[in-house]
């Protein structure tokens, strides 16, 4: 066996060698301990005694070190093994939003070509969605509204003015008392006015852009960017004009789009006049079954059972 000394300043010594050479050099410490205190002598009989203590000291030290590095190895074991499960889960979410978006996506492609295929098949442009007509009808609406406030709009509607300023607050007074049944004829017919303002437009758009409940901050934007009735004749004329222009031009791109993308233009202007119900022509009846039968046009039959497939897909991934 190695002497201690040689093992710990030897080149690289290795720790089993180390752990050896330390297990025998307290080894001899305790038997030489022993020997002083069998000799019987005073002075190496307390030299003895202090030799096996001091051994026996230095070897419960070595095994707390042990039983230490032993604790701090699996917590590190641990700590890994949990570093490395989280990794694993996060990497599989993440394949699974890339494969389920792939599918979402390759599932709306092939829900154009079928579309599409069934427009060939027809020979005849493809309907128009329930959402697409929604925007019509609601767009149109919003412009035919706007266009019936300004044409019915009297300078007597707005705050009453005294040499040219609006008298703070004068008019939603006057609309209030007229709301309780104590205004004038000229009061009840400016209150129908603004009461048919909020219903066909104001309370319409605002709940749109913003929803039911707005803000501190979104409601005092919507006050800037409208008409109100602490406004001058002229202020209320311009501002339903301006946004009268908005409206119609959004309206008119909308239409430009959906004319442009080989949709029926007798259809679009039918649905920018009024709101109606269209029939949905892309399904017949299974005669075997009595249950509608999807129409997939020209699509191949491969297409087909891709399409749904990817639909089934989709389902289950929700």
């Amino acid at each position: 066996m190695d002497d201690l000394y040689g093992v710990l300043i030897g080149e690289s010594p290795k720790d089993a060698d180390k752990a050896a050479a330390t297990a025998a050099a307290l080894r001899r410490r305790r038997s030489f301990g022993e020997l002083g205190m069998l000799s019987g002598d005073k002075v190496l009989s307390r030299y003895g005694q202090n030799a096996i203590g001091q051994a026996d000291e230095y070897a419960n030290r070595i095994q707390q070190t042990r039983q230490q590095d032993i604790d701090n190895a699996q917590t590190r074991s641990y700590q890994d093994s949990q570093v490395g499960h989280m990794g694993s889960v996060l990497a599989e979410t993440m394949r699974s939003n890339k494969e389920r978006e792939r599918l979402q996506a390759r599932g709306q492609d092939m829900a154009l070509l079928a579309a599409q295929a069934r427009a060939r098949a027809s020979n005849k442009p493809p309907k128009l969605t329930v959402a697409d007509r929604r925007d019509l009808t609601e767009g149109a609406g919003l412009v035919g509204n706007l266009q019936d406030l300004l044409s019915t709009f009297k300078s007597d509607y707005a705050a009453p003015q005294v040499m040219g300023k609006s008298i703070p607050m004068a008019r939603p007074l006057m609309n209030t008392m007229s709301s309780m049944g104590v205004g004038t004829e000229e009061m009840d017919e400016a209150q129908n006015w603004w009461a048919a303002s909020d219903r066909l437009y104001t309370l319409f758009q605002r709940n749109k852009l913003f929803g039911a409940t707005l803000t501190g901050n979104e409601m005092k934007a919507w006050a800037q960017a409208n008409a109100n009735k602490n406004m001058k004749p002229e202020q209320v004329k311009t501002m339903l004009s301006e946004i009268l222009k908005t409206a119609t031009k959004d309206l008119q791109a909308n239409v430009d789009g959906f004319i442009e993308g080989g949709y029926d233009p007798t259809q679009v202007a039918a649905l920018t006049q009024r709101a109606g119900a269209w029939e949905d022509g892309n399904a017949t009846e299974d005669p075997e079954t009595g249950m509608e039968e999807e129409d997939f046009g020209d699509l191949t039959a491969e297409e087909i059972e891709e399409l749904k497939a990817l639909r089934e897909a989709a389902g289950a991934g929700r």
